[in-house]
Parts: structure tokens; C-alpha cells; sequence
């Protein structure tokens, strides 16, 4: 079925890195032999993105879906220019030019000079403020299906529409593949219904899946506009009362009124968000008709109420929300750890897929992990009393021995941050996510700073910490997620204990690689959490043999 003889031809670079090809192979072997699904466990430095996009080319059309918009650049950037990839990025992104084209009457002379010089973008463009609409005839061509548009010629280089956003869309659909972020694929296949399934979907970062999923379907409902419309949102104790009231007080009816009521005050987000809310009410009803496990949590406000209604699991959901897009599927992550939780999590048979872990090419001598024990850190903020001083102590000796480097320390929780923020002889070095207004302005001081330390709650990912932006890190305790606020993550625990310490085997490995993130790069991982050795036996095989390998005990 798939001529091997085409991967050299068909990979994105003139040499294969170790092991890159015999991942290809086992992909192709598995497809050829019935499954469905195939997950592919890959270190950092493995070369993910090349390992799909030479996948993709045996396939005549591709979804390839990624976390974040950085990551959609950077592959785009990598590998765009074969003409076959085609990103395809949320309303904000894409510049409205309409004002540029019209002189228009509904806007007054300095709105429309202020307009024309600081630019608008697609989502608070002219069909969305003014004509309260998402698309107008004077965006396309008079051609156009349905004899819709009004244009009778397009600006140069368009060829469906002269709005930016619908031209990348029809670039989109019509592009061998696709690649979008995983809101913007969830956004455009089931708010737009734009796009069907494909021959191949290739999940990027897919341990991400099920958190996504889980956000794009939960609901965070208040009755803050409702009221005007005579609802009160009350505290019941399950999500079935819930779905009682919502029938009784034809609550859906009332999100509609609330849309209209958005379009006359111009307010873009408020339509987006209460049509997205319609959309998801109407998921919920479906599910509690189905007799699906949801949670319910009541917040009683001063001005107003608040629920919040999450599923248990999205198990259900995987297949008509993602999996269907794809005849056939390729998940990757560096860091699966176990198929069977991950698999269970996505509600995905062990007989259609087929798994493979690609081993660290990076030299241990580069990556050694040292055991800092500061003694047990259990027992959360009220023994942090007891053990904080251990581990203030250890962080400040390690720190010491690094007096020019930069790195990061992960605190895990806030409490820690603080604490080493406040006490640490040290904190002159510190730079603390909360002092900055994103992640891209600290890490911009981090790189003009010699010698600075991030100290970072909940930066386990995303962050890319190459060359001397950090030859040392700190994992300061175990991040065991907490569940006694999150009556969802509880209700997991409860029917999955082994999902729980995936969890926290997940936030580990993630940690321990954000500082070598090449062959030649090389830094110290310190932890300083005495229970270390013992959650390694607990993980068992989950914890990959590329950190077991590099584990010193000091």
C-alpha cells in the first residue's frame, strides 16, 4: 500500500536523525496492518514535525493540529515553503481591510483615519461591528456560490474573497494540509462546520488532547445579562437539577436574546461567547439525556451567580469531536508515558492502535538529573511550615553553585514561588512570572539578563529554554495535581487512581525538559523532592528510561 522507497524523498531533510527512519517505518507497517491509530512517543530533539509532515506526503489530504499559534509559525516558518502546508489561525490574526478599500459613511472621518492607521483586525472588522454579521457581500466576488458577493474584481494575489481571514480559509480547505492549533480546529469544525474529515490527522502535542477537549465542551455560565430576562441561576447540588432548570426556564431562548442584545451594543466578544454557549448548553442536554457523568459547582456572587458544569470524562467525545477528521490518526508527544491511561482517557481501543517510543538521542553527560532531597514535601500549605526553611535552604546552596548561569526553578504551586521569592539570599536574581504582563516579555528580559533565575509556578510547558538561557533547573516538588478544588479532577481520581499519577508523572517529564533542547546543549536538573525515588517505583514503566538513566542521588 505505501511505497517505502518514497521516504527519502518524501522526508523534509537530506538526512534522517537517529531513529527518525525507523519511526517512519513502524508508522507505515502499522497503518498497512489495520490500525487506525498510531502514537509515537518522542523525546525533544526527535524530530516530531519532520516525522509527520513525511507521513503526511502519502496521504493526499492532511489535518496536522498543534497546541499553540507559536508552534503553527514555527513549522510554517520550517517547512512552508513547499507550498503544500496551509496554517489557518483564529478572526484576530488576519487584518480587516475593508476600510482600506471603502470610504465608509457609518463611521465618522476620525474614526475612519484612526482606523485606517492603527489597523483593526478581522474579529472587530466592519461586517462584524456594524453590520453584525460575519460575512458581507462586499468581501467577495460577484461569483461567489449563491450569487452573494457584490465584487467584480479581486484585490491582486486573492482568489476567493478579498478579506484576508475567508482567503486564508479557502486556502485552508483547499490546501493538501492543514495545520491549525487545536481551538481553531475545534472552532472551524464544529462552530463553522467549515472543513470535513481528511485522509490523515496528525496530533502534535497530543497529550494535550483530552484538556482541550475538556475545556471546549465545559461550561461557565452566569446570570450576570440573564437577569434581565427573569433567570437566576440557583444552587443545586447535581448537574441533573441543572438540566431540569435549564428546560424549565428555556434558558437557551434566553442565550438567543442575549446574541441580538450583543449585536446592537457592537460587542463582538459578547456574541461569540454567548453563541458558543447556545452551542455547548445544547451539548450538555444531549449528554445528560445520554445519562453522562458531569460535575456541577455553584459560586454565589454579589451581583451575581455562577455555575460551572464540566464532564467527567470526554471520552465520548474524542471520536465526533477530533478522531473522526482522520480516516487514519498519528499522535505524537514526548511524553504519552502510558498508552493504556492515555488511551482510556480518549476512549480509544487498544486493538486500533499501535504505540512506539523513540529513545533520547541527547547524551546523559548533558542532562544529569541530581537528588537534592529536602526531605518530605507532602502535606500541601499547612505542614509548607515545617519543611519550607529544608527547601529555601537547598534551593539557595544549589543556586550558589551557578553564580553566573541562568535557569529556572519550578515551584509547582505559588506558596513555594512566594517563599523563594520573599527569603531566598538569591531573589535579587529572580524573575517571577507574576511581575510580567506574558511569558514572551519575561523571557525577553531572561535573554538580556545575565544570570537570571525564572521562578515559574506553571511553566512545565510551552517554554524553550535553548543554549545558556538555562544550564540549570529546579524541580522543587513532586506536582501532584490538586484535586479537593476541582470537583471534576476528584471525581477522575476516584473511578482512575492511575490517571493521577500520570497526571503528576506528565508535569514532571515536561519540567525536566525545557533547558536541553538539542544534541550539543547541556544543563543540570536538581530535584529537591524526597519522595522522588519513591514515585519513580510507583510510576513504573511511565517515567521513560531517557531520565531514569540520568538520575544521581547525591
Amino acid at each position: 500500500m505505501f511505497d517505502r522507497s518514497l521516504i527519502d524523498e518524501f522526508f523534509p531533510f537530506d538526512e534522517f536523525r537517529d531513529g527518525q527512519r525507523g519511526c517512519l517505518e513502524f508508522i507505515l507497517d502499522s497503518f498497512e496492518s489495520g490500525k487506525r491509530c498510531v502514537i509515537i512517543e518522542a523525546p525533544t530533539g526527535s524530530g516530531k514535525s519532520a516525522i509527520g509532515l513525511g507521513i503526511s506526503r502519502f496521504f493526499n489530504s492532511v489535518y496536522y493540529l498543534t497546541i499553540q499559534k507559536v508552534l503553527q509559525s514555527q513549522i510554517i516558518n520550517d517547512f512552508g515553503d513547499s507550498g503544500r502546508i496551509v496554517d489557518l489561525k483564529g478572526r484576530a490574526t488576519y487584518p480587516c481591510t475593508f476600510y482600506d478599500r471603502y470610504d465608509v459613511k457609518s463611521v465618522s472621518p476620525a474614526d475612519l483615519a484612526r482606523i485606517k492607521d492603527e489597523g483593526v483586525d478581522c474579529n472587530h472588522g466592519f461586517c462584524r461591528k456594524k453590520q453584525k454579521r460575519y460575512k458581507i457581500p462586499q468581501c467577495f466576488p460577484s461569483w461567489a456560490a449563491g450569487g452573494f458577493g457584490s465584487l467584480s474584481t479581486l484585490p491582486k494575489g486573492m482568489e476567493y474573497s478579498a478579506c484576508p481571514y475567508y482567503e486564508q480559509v479557502f486556502k485552508a480547505i483547499n490546501a493538501h494540509t492543514c495545520l491549525m492549533n487545536f481551538s481553531s480546529f475545534l472552532y472551524q469544525t464544529h462552530m463553522s462546520h467549515r472543513f470535513g474529515p481528511r485522509e490523515l490527522l496528525i496530533i502534535d502535542e497530543a497529550h494535550q488532547l483530552e484538556p482541550q477537549l475538556l475545556n471546549f465542551i465545559s461550561i461557565t455560565l452566569n446570570d450576570k445579562r440573564l437577569q434581565r430576562y427573569g433567570i437566576k441561576l440557583e444552587e443545586y447540588q447535581t448537574p441533573e437539577e441543572y438540566w431540569i432548570f435549564f428546560q424549565e426556564t428555556d434558558i437557551i431562548t434566553k442565550i438567543l436574546m442575549l446574541i441580538e442584545d450583543a449585536k446592537d451594543m457592537e460587542d463582538v466578544k459578547g456574541q461569540d461567547e454567548y453563541l458558543s454557549l447556545a452551542k455547548k448548553l445544547r451539548t450538555f442536554i444531549h449528554c445528560m439525556e445520554r445519562e453522562e457523568e458531569w460535575i456541577a459547582e455553584y459560586e454565589k456572587g454579589k451581583d451575581y451567580n455562577t455555575v460551572k458544569l464540566k464532564p467527567v470524562f470526554v471520552h465520548t467525545k474524542s471520536y465526533p469531536y477530533v478522531l473522526d477528521y482522520g480516516n487514519r490518526c498519528l499522535m505524537m508527544s514526548a511524553t504519552i508515558l502510558d498508552v493504556g491511561v492515555f488511551c482510556g482517557s480518549l476512549g480509544i481501543a487498544k486493538s486500533d492502535i499501535a504505540a512506539f517510543r523513540m529513545k533520547n538521542r541527547f547524551p546523559i553527560s548533558n542532562r544529569p538529573i541530581y537528588i537534592r532531597s529536602a526531605g518530605n514535601l507532602a502535606g500541601g500549605k499547612k505542614k509548607m511550615p515545617e519543611w519550607g526553611p529544608r527547601l529555601l535552604d537547598k534551593v539557595d546552596e544549589v543556586i550558589a553553585e551557578h553564580p553566573d548561569d541562568r535557569g529556572i526553578i519550578h515551584t509547582h504551586n505559588f506558596a513555594i514561588a512566594d517563599l523563594l521569592v520573599g527569603k531566598s539570599v538569591h531573589r535579587d536574581r529572580f524573575l517571577f512570572q507574576n511581575n510580567f504582563s506574558s511569558k514572551e516579555q519575561m523571557l525577553k528580559v531572561h535573554g538580556m539578563t545575565p544570570g537570571s533565575i525564572i521562578v515559574a509556578p506553571a511553566m512545565h510547558e510551552g517554554l524553550d529554554l535553548i543554549g545558556d538561557l538555562s544550564r540549570f533547573q529546579i524541580i522543587c516538588k513532586l506536582p501532584w495535581a490538586n484535586f479537593f478544588d476541582d470537583k471534576q479532577l476528584a471525581r477522575r481520581v476516584e473511578l482512575d487512581t492511575r490517571f493521577y499519577v500520570w497526571l503528576c508523572a506528565l508535569k514532571l517529564c515536561q519540567s525536566m525538559g525545557r533547558s536541553v533542547r538539542s544534541e550539543d546543549d547541556y544543563a543540570n536538573t536538581y530535584v529537591m523532592d524526597g519522595g522522588f525515588m519513591n514515585f519513580l517505583n510507583r510510576a513504573g514503566s511511565m517515567i521513560p528510561s531517557w531520565i531514569r538513566d540520568a538520575v544521581q542521588v547525591e
